[in-house]
């Protein structure tokens, strides 16, 4: 529902995105650190966006019982677009392919496997200080990641993300 509201939003307010010639284009690019909160698991992951470009990374790790512990890790590339609605507030999406692998320990049995898939991430971010010529701000969103580009809730995993961002 989130998307479909940012998108909505996004349609109908480039106008307010307009620049004078006098004034300093807003950042497209920016290094995030977040933490990532998973149904019963926890992680962590970084993005790099350069122009519309984006690059992340993360880990996510769960301990469902004293039985069955599992982790996995992510690399994706993709795009990333930026709209700012004023000097501090802007809402970022982005869309991309990520190979991940995962481990599932049961007991003293082991598995693990890794697949290409799709992922999409909203945010919502605001710029707070300047320090050392960087932009500082929070960002939060959600991200959905689509395993092996099936969309069932049985090949997905959705979680809440909160971070730091240096803008640029």
């Amino acid at each position: 529902m989130f998307i479909i509201y940012a998108l909505c939003f996004a349609f109908n307010s480039v106008n307010a995105q307009s620049w004078n010639d006098n004034e300093e284009m807003p950042l497209s690019g920016g290094l995030t650190f977040e933490y990532q909160a998973v149904e019963d698991a926890f992680g962590f992951g970084a993005t790099l966006v350069a122009d519309n470009f984006t690059l992340n990374g993360g880990w996510v790790e769960s301990d469902y019982d004293k039985y069955v512990k599992s982790s996995a890790w992510r690399i994706g590339a993709g795009y990333n677009y930026r709209i700012w609605l004023n000097s501090s507030l802007f809402i970022d999406g982005a869309v991309g392919v990520q190979y991940t692998h995962a481990k599932v320990e049961y007991g003293e049995d082991k598995e693990s496997d890794g697949n290409l898939g799709l992922f999409v991430t909203p945010k919502i971010g605001l710029r707070l200080f300047t320090w050392d010529e960087i932009d500082w701000g929070i960002q939060a969103g959600y991200r959905w990641d689509f395993q092996e580009f099936k969309f069932s809730k049985a090949y997905t995993a959705d979680y809440f993300t909160i971070g730091i961002i240096g803008l640029f």
